[in-house]
This record gives C-alpha cells, structure tokens and sequence, in this order.
C-alpha cells in the first residue's frame, strides 16, 4: 500500500515562501529594467544619434543587409514573417520549387509580394512589436487603472502629453496603420492609446494560412 506524501513542514513552507518571494522580486526588477529602457529609447527617439558601435548603428547595418538582397521592406512586415519560420520556410521553398534556383532577395520578394502574404506577417509583426512595447503600456495606461486615478476630472489629464504616450501613439498609429490623432492634453492621449492598446481586436492573431479559401481575400 502506498502511504500519502507527508504534508511538509513548517520550516520547508517557510522555505518555499522565500524562494517565492525571490522570484516575484526578481521579475520584478527584470520588468523595471525594461520598462527603464523602453523610457529610455522613448526620450532619445527624437535626438537620436547612431554613432560608431550604438545599437542603432548596428541596426541600420543589418537592416542595410537586407535592402541590399531584397529592396526595401516592410520592417513590420519582415519581423511577421521571419518570427512565423515555418511558414517563411514552407512559402520560400515552394516559389524554389515552382521557379528554380534563385537569390534569397528574390525568394523573398516574392513571398511578399502576395498581398494576402504580406498582411498576414504585418499582422504578426504588429503583434509581436507591440508586445515588445507592453511594459510601457501597463506603465502609462494600465497603473492609472489600478491607482483609481483614472476619472475624468484627474489634473494629470490636463498636462501635456508624456515620453511614454508620445511613443506610444506613434508606435500604434505605425503598427496599425492610421494616421497620427491632434491630442491635446495627456488625458485624450490616455484614452486613445487605452482604447487602441488594449482592445483585443486588434491584437488577435491572424487566421492561419492553411485556412484561407482560393477565393478569400480576408
């Protein structure tokens, strides 16, 4: 007969509740790290400089690696697709085997040059970008919601808009391709990003391809 595992004692709970709180407290530290350099990047944007060995130096080299095999890209585009490999790996491979050997460029090119291709890593890409951006998202709009400072009559609405908003509506109105809103103060800003941001719909993820129709244009 097996015998029930014995219920453990007073000082191993003690010891897994510092253990626990470790842990918490190092998410934590990790997610105000991120939440630093998102800030960061957000007030340098406008100033920025890429000088010998910066990030941005060795961004524009990479992204310069690209233009030279394949022209000039869709950034949201590319990310959608290169992060959904399969997919890159199943549509590059067809247009291979459909028109013989050639460039990566040209692969490339061609995968995205299927409307329905395209939108579908743009969506993707927009996803994962703001993703990217959700530590500053929960920083401007989410805190408010839980401090209950949130009303409609808080002064804070009337100041003027903040880094973190700024970059915020800037990296929407990109992802989701509308253009940039006249927002007068940081209350209306709070409210558009919230309402862009945070709504579901426009963050669920695409219908996989092996459900599109020959005649579905969605």
């Amino acid at each position: 007969m097996t015998l029930p595992p014995s219920p453990p004692s007073l000082d191993g709970l003690l010891t897994q509740l510092e253990e626990l709180d470790a842990w918490i407290t190092a998410e934590q530290e990790i997610e105000r790290a991120k939440l630093g350099e998102l800030r960061r990047q957000a007030k340098a944007r406008p100033f920025r400089r890429g000088g010998p060995g910066s990030i941005d130096t060795r961004k524009y080299a990479i992204g310069g690696a690209v233009v030279l095999l394949a022209g000039e890209i869709d950034a949201t585009t590319l990310l959608g697709l290169m992060a959904q490999t399969d997919m890159m790996l199943k549509w590059m491979a067809e247009t291979r085997l459909a028109g013989g050997p050639q460039p990566f460029g040209t692969l490339l090119r061609a995968v995205l040059g299927d409307p329905r291709k395209a939108d579908w890593c743009r969506r993707w890409g927009g996803i994962i970008e703001w993703a990217h951006r959700k530590a500053l998202y929960d920083a401007s709009v989410t805190s408010f919601e839980a401090s209950g400072r949130a009303g409609p009559n808080e002064p804070w609405r009337r100041k003027p808009i903040s880094d973190d908003q700024a970059d915020l509506v800037e990296t929407l109105c990109r992802i989701l391709g509308t253009p940039a809103p006249a927002l007068a103060n940081r209350g209306a800003a709070y409210e558009w990003i919230k309402d862009r941001g945070g709504n579901p719909a426009h963050w669920a993820p695409p219908p996989h391809p092996d459900s599109w129709s020959d005649d579905d244009d969605a």
